[in-house]
């Protein structure tokens, strides 16, 4: 008689950090940018998502611009921005006025290149996450979205201070999808739900407490050094986490 034979198990694919990867979730990574548009129910949730986003910042723009317009002070638009958990579209106001002395003009370009950035990151994330990897490409706008921040403070004219600010929102969109994205691929199914419980709390949860902090230090320092400060800050959490977790830039 033949010894035991080997219990064989389907070959399961892991990612490069070597977390399992579920056939849902690998279904998931094979998808193009746009697939999901093929559901029906997912295109009715789309629009009804970009109808309230869009709601959404209209009022953020315009509270923004009320607040300072009342108060003219940096530490009221923190507290306001703590509430709404947008720190730097809260503080282009007071950038506005007090470093490009254009309080409508300038305020009014730099929000809709934040946007257009915002909306042209939608469509290239996928593409860049295909040709970097999405570990790279979280690394990649970590450190672009700092550096574009800082450089931002230091600008005083409109059209680079407009300029800057598209790249800040293309950065940021970019950087959230790809995190978004490569949570759902990477985790398992068992773990999913527990991994996005830390997360989002993590993610949305602090957001307020940052967005206080800009206020009060751009109170005290000035608008410019805070936003620079602000921009320092994010490179070195986003080098810490590259140095905690090498394994990032190998991940696709």
């Amino acid at each position: 008689m033949s010894g035991p034979t080997a219990l064989k198990f389907p070959y399961q694919p892991r990612s490069n950090t070597g977390l399992l990867m579920t056939a849902p979730t690998q279904a998931i990574a094979q998808r193009g940018t746009l697939s999901a548009l093929r559901h029906a129910d997912f295109r009715l949730y789309f629009a009804g998502q970009l109808a309230s986003t869009s709601g959404t910042w209209v009022q953020n723009v315009a509270q923004g611009y009320l607040v300072f317009q009342l108060t003219q002070s940096e530490l009221w638009l923190g507290i306001v921005a703590c509430a709404a958990r947008l720190p730097l579209i809260q503080m282009l106001p007071a950038f506005a006025a007090k470093v490009l002395h254009s309080p409508e003009d300038s305020y009014a370009a730099m929000t809709i290149a934040q946007g257009v950035g915002s909306i042209l990151a939608g469509v290239v994330a996928g593409w860049l996450a295909i040709r970097l990897g999405r570990g790279r490409l979280i690394v990649y706008m970590l450190a672009s979205l700092g550096v574009a921040l800082y450089l931002f403070s230091r600008m005083t004219t409109i059209p680079l201070a407009t300029v800057f600010c598209g790249f800040i929102g293309l950065f940021t969109v970019v950087e959230v999808i790809s995190v978004n994205t490569m949570l759902q691929i990477v985790v398992s199914d068992q773990f999913r739900g527990r991994v996005l419980a830390l997360y989002t709390p993590a993610f949305f949860g602090l957001a307020p407490f940052g967005s206080l902090l800009l206020g009060v230090i751009a109170d005290r320092i000035g608008v410019q050094d805070g936003l620079a400060l602000y921009g320092i800050a994010g490179t070195l959490c986003g080098a810490g986490i590259v140095l905690h977790w090498p394994e990032l830039l190998r991940e696709n």
